[in-house]
């Protein structure tokens, strides 16, 4: 289709005073074939238009149909140890790419299993509401997940990692969700269930 109105276009497109044509159809567009009144009583070209003749004005242009975005799911691990939240840089390129964001693990891992893979016993691992979020080609469906760290490791965290306290966060960057979602965690008086950030 597009290549036939190419073509349609090429053949109408006069040899001499181009700008002054191509002018003049970018009045004709703004000035009286607009979208919600046009102007066909007015306009020089109404007997040539199929749309005016067939009584079309009123459904022309058709809005694009509404593209379904392919959705990624994921899991996020939510490792808290009082005011203490476990989060990772990411890598430079690629989705947030360089931001600190919570640990990103498969749809069906174990987030116990994944925190003693880092030497951290935890426990109790609960469901968070889902965090949604569209890209221009994807959407991600996250659903973090709530472990509680016994305490916090006598050794600072592994290069990448950093535990983030809620109440007095540090200056990194982070995206948009996690920072809504540390800071619902931030407003939950959470700290009962593990020793206050910084403390052994």
């Amino acid at each position: 289709m597009a290549r036939k109105l190419w073509g349609y276009a090429e053949r109408h497109l006069p040899e001499t005073r181009i700008a002054d044509y191509t002018q003049a159809l970018m009045d004709l567009g703004a000035l009286l074939c607009t979208r919600a009144r046009p102007a066909c009583g007015e306009c020089p070209q109404a007997k040539h238009c199929l749309a005016n003749a067939r009584g079309w004005q009123a459904k022309l242009p058709e809005r694009r149909p509404k593209r379904t975005l392919p959705v990624k799911q994921l899991r996020l691990v939510v490792l808290r140890c009082g005011d203490a939240v476990l989060l990772e840089q990411r890598p430079p390129t690629g989705v947030w790419g360089g931001l600190c964001s919570l640990p990103e693990i498969a749809a069906d891992a174990d987030p116990i299993a994944w925190a003693r893979v880092l030497g951290i016993e935890a426990r109790g691992a609960r469901r968070l509401p889902l965090v949604r979020h569209a890209f221009s080609h994807y959407r991600i469906e996250a659903e973090p997940m709530l472990v509680h760290a016994e305490r916090l490791p006598a050794r600072a965290a592994e290069p990448g990692l950093l535990w983030y306290n809620l109440r007095a966060p540090q200056q990194v960057g982070l995206p948009r969700p996690v920072q809504r979602l540390l800071a619902t965690l931030a407003e939950d008086d959470d700290g009962t269930d593990g020793p206050l950030f910084g403390a052994r």
